[in-house]
């Protein structure tokens, strides 16, 4: 591998400096970390690729509510504590991102248990929905089977994600570093303390750096861009989506290796990641052990810092699924009328016929977790609600010029379609070519399907489809991996539910690297409590 001492300048055609964090990705929780790092008193350096790699649909909704799809408590307490936050930075940012609107989850009876019980521990308040009449008489515009039941909220709704990471980097920016513990200065502060900031720049390989070699005891590791910038911190967050696995892996830093069966991916093998379990603290604090392969070569195992206690995946396992969702156009007489009222839905949809050929539901095919997980079980819960079921979004407004300027409902889900792992090589070029598609046109005629089932009485004007790519892990839980020696945090498996909660995951992430640049150096007066 690639060798870099920790002596040479951090400089290069694209910039340099030292920062207590690095962060790589500004997306939805990229940016909180980094906001919550920056107000724990930390300096931050974002490096920001969305001018040469995205992995998300380019939309302006995304659902938050307080319920979990799954009714996993801790995705729910996330949900819960975003929701709550979001008033307060949207003031303190200037800029409004949330709109609430509400949220519907609709069923069967065993679809909306779990998340009704996982909002009724976390002391959620709701309205149980009893029948499809009576769904139908609550929300005039919709037309559910009889036999389906429905919990909904008051308090969930669906942000902007540009605004929302706008609004990050907003609070980000403002954080100042907190002054150097004296007699001696923290890492980044060997020179006076630098403002935090965002650089456009594409990360393409992680350095860790040998403990010593700066005459500290921490080390640290340093990211190189595409555009020759080497910037170095005491610990560098990898949050960069679909491309996190990659770029851990292309650093050395972490194997990846497809399953050997689809049984393997059903029994969740990779539970030799083993989760550090204590119920009371989100991101556990992990002992690690010191790193043998300070070059990133030969990658030592990487202790899973886990998201929840049953979190056992680890970064290697995350599989990209290809994703496709369906905005369709409505007047604005429509948006500001009829669909006024309208929540966000998660919809156990009437099952769709496979298709013959050419992907739609039978997409699913791809995913053996859906086909093999035991039934009643929490493992794979995530891909069997996927397969089985649709979220959508009420109209929001868009302005152009892709889509063009209107109204327009969106609705996405269905099953995993997975990107084969053993091509992680070449996942940068896969990507690029997926998003630069139109999404899978049977996809995108099965959602259309459903819309028209579920929103008979609307009049869609035009459809346009478009690509995503959600990551997903074997445990359906989202994974956080200490990598070189816990110089490295690596977040992901987001299961595509990531963006409302970010705000929540990104403070429980910025608490763990607060503890471990502590741990790394007592040299630190850092917060991780602000």
């Amino acid at each position: 591998g690639r060798q870099l001492s920790a002596s040479q300048p951090i400089i290069g055609s694209g910039g340099g400096g030292i920062y207590d964090v690095v962060v790589v990705g500004n997306g939805p929780i990229g940016s909180a970390v980094a906001r919550h790092a920056a107000e724990m008193g930390a300096s931050v350096l974002v490096v920001d690729g969305r001018g040469a790699l995205t992995s998300a649909s380019d939309d302006m909704g995304r659902i938050v509510r307080p319920l979990d799809a799954e009714g996993r408590p801790e995705w729910t307490r996330w949900n819960v504590d975003s929701l709550d936050a979001f008033a307060g930075i949207e003031t303190r940012a200037g800029v409004n991102f949330f709109h609430q609107c509400g949220s519907l989850a609709c069923g069967s009876a065993a679809f909306v248990a779990r998340p009704a019980a996982a909002m009724t521990e976390a002391g959620v308040r709701f309205e149980a929905i009893e029948c499809g009449q009576a769904i139908e008489s609550r929300f005039p515009f919709l037309s559910v089977p009889d036999t389906h039941v429905a919990v909904a909220d008051s308090s969930g709704g669906y942000i902007d994600p540009r605004r929302m990471v706008e609004a990050q980097n907003i609070l980000m920016c403002k954080a100042t570093p907190a002054p150097a513990a004296p007699p001696t200065a923290t890492l980044a502060h060997e020179a006076p303390p630098r403002a935090n900031v965002v650089t456009l720049e594409t990360a393409v390989y992680v350095h860790v750096l040998p403990a010593g070699e700066d005459g500290g005891d921490g080390g640290g590791a340093v990211v190189e861009t595409k555009q020759g910038g080497r910037y170095r911190g005491g610990v560098v967050v990898l949050a960069g989506g679909s491309y996190t696995a990659w770029l851990a892996a292309a650093s050395g830093l972490v194997s990846i290796a497809p399953p050997t069966d689809d049984a393997a991916v059903a029994d969740n093998t990779a539970a030799s990641c083993a989760a550090v379990s204590d119920p009371d603290i989100i991101f556990p604090l992990a002992s690690l052990a010191p790193s043998s392969a300070s070059n990133n070569t030969d990658p030592a195992p990487a202790a899973v810092v886990a998201a929840t206690p049953a979190a056992r995946s680890g970064v290697g396992s995350i599989r990209l699924s290809r994703r496709t969702v369906l905005l369709a156009e409505v007047t604005e007489v429509e948006a500001k009328g009829a669909l006024a009222g309208m929540p966000t839905i998660k919809y156990q949809c009437v099952p769709v016929p496979p298709l013959e050929s050419g992907g739609g539901w039978a997409a699913g095919a791809t995913d053996p977790a859906a086909a093999h997980a035991p039934a009643g079980g929490a493992g794979n819960s995530h891909s069997r609600n996927e397969a089985t079921s649709v979220y959508v979004l009420p109209p929001i407004k868009y302005p152009g010029p892709k889509p063009p300027t209107g109204w327009y409902v969106k609705i996405g889900g269905g099953a995993n379609d997975f990107f084969e792992r053993d091509r992680w090589g070449d996942t940068v070029e896969d990507l690029e070519a997926w998003m630069a598609s139109e999404g899978d046109e049977g996809v995108a005629d099965c959602l259309h399907d459903v819309l028209l089932a579920l929103l008979p009485r609307t009049d869609f004007l035009s459809l346009v489809s478009k690509p995503c790519i959600t990551t997903c892990t074997d445990d359906g839980e989202l994974q956080c991996d200490a990598l070189g020696g816990g110089k490295v945090l690596a977040v992901g498996g987001c299961q595509g539910k990531a963006a409302g909660p970010a705000d929540a995951i990104g403070r429980a992430v910025a608490g763990e690297v607060a503890e471990r640049l502590l741990k790394l150096s007592h040299r630190y007066t850092l917060n991780p409590e602000p």
